[in-house]
């Protein structure tokens, strides 16, 4: 999706940003606790992302799949 962020004194057009949408899979044989960085794995294609839950769901017991709306991110 894309979006024109207005200025004042600018032309509407001058600044385009862009989000992105993504899709996170976690897993983790814990009830309760936190996840490390090596449990989360990011998507752009939600049949990948799915395919890799149903993947994970057979070695973990929590495997959490959901959709991210994505403005910014680290280069």
């Amino acid at each position: 999706m894309y979006w024109v962020a207005t200025r004042k004194d600018h032309y509407d057009w001058e600044f385009l940003r862009v989000s992105k949408k993504i899709f996170v899979v976690t897993w983790t044989n814990h009830v309760v606790g936190q996840i490390g960085q090596e449990d989360i794995k990011c998507f752009e294609d939600f049949n990948t992302a799915r395919a890799f839950a149903k993947l994970m769901s057979s070695r973990y017991n929590y495997v959490n799949f959901y959709e991210e709306k994505v403005d910014q991110w680290d280069s």
